[in-house]
């Protein structure tokens, strides 16, 4: 081999090497800069994945190792770990992150993990005695989704039984007149759950449940002229309300829209009912004229979009993803697109040294930001 060649073939090595350290020390470096080089490199799966990780790495202590793998007995003898997965509404999501993990990468022992701590969660709580249906939903129809084992769903099935009979016994739920008492908004994210449970079980209070619930939501918050303006404008004005009358809706607020956005679209797809797909679309152009990129806009607007953006916490914009992504659309296209620029905004964010934004992390936020890459 001749020396030119020797030296071409060295050349291209030295630069190869120099390229792959640049990327690695790109990933590991605190400055700001450095996230344009490895955004360039790393898909939002693995982008995602990363600042999961780094989040269990972060509220893990040395009695509360979260991704140190033991089987169940073994955990159930640390009382930190017993404690928790007891008491923290945070952590009761994380079995449910484990199953969105796994259905991404397909790896065994993300699926280990998975089984390990869904166990976990039933046994401190006391044996399928679990009162939050959205963990229900989010750890235990997924798992079913995804494995297929029919012990997953009888189990949910069992759970959501339990938990309908005391509300009916409490008086939250009128079973007889099919009207619940409890205005509780956050009760739309399972709709999933109970169309899901009428279609496998062929019992229609489920489904039944769901459209009363969310019927009285939406009189109660968007049909009624005592609720919030913005809230009955959304519904009811011929024309939506435009940036500067919604400035001044507070964090919860957008959280709650969100919410409503997601829940609806849901609701949407099971059932032909016109208002409900109208004020999907509504709170589609909505989120739409908060976060798109528009030239040229006047200072008022701009100065109004980064008021409201602001208050769109990373939760509420997960929700939003998932409800552009699974809204049915003449614009269907165009609300994907918005979805996948507000997703890789929530990563660009998430990945900035500034801490500010970290009491917005939680296991559930990842819970529906995986849920978002499964829909993709």
């Amino acid at each position: 081999m001749s020396d030119i060649i020797k030296n071409k073939i060295k050349y291209f090595n030295v630069i190869c090497t120099s390229v792959l350290i640049l990327i690695l020390s790109a990933c590991n470096s605190d400055n700001t800069g450095s996230f344009d080089i490895k955004n360039h490199f790393l898909s939002s799966e693995s982008r995602l994945f990363n600042s999961y990780s780094r989040y269990i790495n972060e509220i893990s202590t040395p009695d509360f190792q979260l991704l140190t793998f033991q089987s169940d007995e073994e955990l159930l003898t640390k009382p930190t770990f017993i404690q928790k997965f007891k008491n923290d509404n945070n952590v009761h999501f994380f079995p449910a992150t484990l199953w969105q993990v796994y259905a991404l990468n397909g790896k065994s022992e993300w699926k280990d993990r998975a089984e390990e701590y869904s166990r976990l969660l039933l046994k401190v709580n006391k044996t399928s005695n679990l009162s939050n249906d959205e963990v229900i939903q989010g750890v235990f129809m997924n798992s079913f989704l995804i494995t297929r084992n029919h012990q997953y769903k009888a189990l949910l099935l069992k759970m959501l039984s339990q938990n309908i009979a005391e509300e009916e016994e409490s008086g939250d739920f009128d079973c007889s007149a099919g009207v619940y008492n409890d205005t509780c908004i956050e009760k739309l994210l399972y709709n999933q759950l109970l169309f899901f449970s009428s279609k496998e079980t062929g019992d229609p209070v489920f489904r039944n449940i769901a459209i009363s619930y969310s019927e009285n939501i939406y009189n109660i918050y968007f049909n009624c002229n005592q609720s919030d303006e913005v809230y009955y404008g959304l519904a009811n004005w011929d024309i939506l309300p435009d940036l500067s009358e919604i400035k001044d809706l507070s964090t919860q607020n957008f959280y709650e829209l969100a919410l409503c956005f997601y829940g609806f679209t849901l609701l949407d797809n099971e059932i032909d009912v016109i208002k409900y797909h109208e004020l999907s679309e509504r709170l589609a152009k909505i989120f739409t004229a908060i976060f798109e990129d528009l030239e040229g806009e006047n200072k008022s607007n701009l100065k109004n979009k980064e008021l409201i953006t602001g208050k769109v916490d990373f939760m509420s914009q997960a929700l939003v993803c998932l409800s552009f992504q699974n809204l049915k659309s003449s614009l269907e296209n165009q609300y994907k697109e918005m979805a996948e620029i507000i997703f890789e905004s929530i990563l660009d964010d998430m990945e900035k040294p500034d801490i500010s934004n970290r009491h917005q992390y939680s296991f559930r936020m990842y819970y529906y930001l995986f849920e978002y890459l499964k829909c993709v």
